[in-house]
């Protein structure tokens, strides 16, 4: 039988092969969701390894905040816009769950992530979910947490209005076009947690700053940031 399921198998890639969804190039191997040369293009920030890195130069001062960090660099023609591309536009799942792996895999090397207590991703509109079908944010927590078993909550904090597109506006408009964005539900499971703010791609920080002024109305909570990518262009 196994034997059978493996000629299936192949015969079934012959004609659908899997592609890389960064290049469309067949994927060979054991390679999932992206290739290995699409990966060697993605440039990790290495913002881990030290305190005063790009992401808490960016939020200092603020708001309070434990650490932050980035684990990818971003900007409009690299390999990782093509892969949030296709986790928020296109319904690729699979590979926010891969990019989120990878993600906690690159915090293990320094222990970045010992001490937290529970993932919190940015919340979307429901709108919004209504339409992609999910949050690309929970679904980077949920990679994280395949690899670093912490708790994400998705109940505390949600977003109570659909905001306008924040691509062309600048560092102020953003501010602006976040405040009450955001609402704290529910802060009893929070008190006196360490929690981690998790997002997609951090450009200004005007949306983490704003979950994070309502996050820090909870009793004794610590909060530190971590976004899948830090847009180089701003």
């Amino acid at each position: 039988m196994k034997t059978i399921l493996n000629g299936a198998e192949a015969l079934y890639t012959l004609f659908y092969p899997k592609l890389c969804y960064a290049c469309y190039d067949e994927l060979i191997g054991n390679e999932e969701q992206i290739c290995l040369r699409c990966w060697q293009k993605v440039i990790p920030t290495q913002f881990h390894t030290y305190a005063m890195n790009d992401v808490a130069r960016k939020l200092f001062g603020r708001f309070y905040f434990n650490r932050a960090a980035a684990g990818f660099y971003f900007h409009k023609v690299s390999g990782m816009q093509r892969m949030l591309h296709e986790l928020k536009y296109r319904g690729n799942r699979d590979i926010g769950i891969e990019l989120g792996k990878r993600l906690a895999k690159n915090c293990m090397s320094n222990h970045w992530l010992d001490h937290i207590d529970c993932l919190i991703p940015v919340p979307l509109s429901d709108k919004k979910i209504r339409k992609r079908g999910y949050n690309q944010s929970e679904v980077l927590a949920e990679g994280i947490q395949a690899i670093i078993p912490i708790g994400i909550n998705k109940h505390s904090l949600v977003r109570t209005t659909d905001t306008e597109s924040q691509t062309k506006k600048n560092i102020e408009q953003r501010r602006i076009n976040m405040q009450q964005a955001f609402e704290l539900k529910e802060e009893t499971s929070l008190r006196n947690k360490h929690v981690l703010l998790v997002d997609d791609v951090l450009t200004t920080g005007a949306t983490i700053e704003a979950c994070a002024r309502e996050l820090l109305r909870v009793k004794g909570i610590e909060i530190s940031i971590l976004t899948l990518a830090y847009a180089i262009e701003y």
